[in-house]
């Protein structure tokens, strides 16, 4: 493992994460940290038995799984968190909740894999589609605004702030922000 503050020139502080009281969880990486969230999340806080009514929520700990930023950078895989529900599905038993949870996990495998399969033409301006009659109009001024939560919509503003601020946003935050972007920005 590379010792961050040797090989990359990172500082000890910067290294060492500090809480930020503006977070609603604060990310620690590592396996063992994912872990431990994947634990507390199933079977500490049991929160996933009410992740199909809380998923859509904007703030709090435990609304959603959080594990987003393991599963990202491989700390945690799909199928450890796959597992780990099953065993709290048969231990006390399966709700609608843990299956929508888990049919999330699934989307989430199938959009990387899609990504994979698709490669740099998801980045281009039209999608892998080429749907240019969506006619953008990229203008760095606006686009800027975008990124620093200054468009003048309250809850995109509040999102962008939000994971400027933290690091985090929410996945439904996540796909409104996106959509706002694409859609009413072009």
């Amino acid at each position: 493992m590379p010792d961050l503050t040797a090989d990359f020139g990172f500082s000890k502080q910067e290294v060492l994460a500090k809480e930020d009281p503006r977070a609603c969880y604060n990310f620690v990486g590592g396996e063992d940290a994912g872990l431990k969230r994947l634990e507390e999340y199933l079977f500490k806080t049991k929160s996933v038995q009410h992740y199909n009514d809380t998923r859509n929520q904007l703030i709090g700990a435990n609304y959603s799984s959080k594990l987003s930023p393991w599963l990202a950078n491989g700390s945690l895989s799909i199928q450890t968190v796959y597992h780990k529900t099953k065993a709290l599905q048969s231990k006390f038993g399966a709700n609608e909740s843990t299956k929508v949870f888990i049919d999330e996990l699934f989307w989430r495998d199938f959009n990387r894999f899609w990504c994979m399969h698709n490669g740099n033409k998801v980045f281009s301006a039209y999608g892998i589609y080429n749907r240019t009659y969506y006619s953008w109009k990229p203008d760095l001024k606006i686009v800027q605004r975008w990124r620093d939560g200054q468009t003048g919509m309250p809850l995109v503003d509040a999102l962008m702030r939000e994971m400027n601020a933290t690091g985090f946003m929410p996945n439904r935050g996540r796909m409104i922000v996106a959509c706002y972007f694409a859609m009413d920005l072009k």
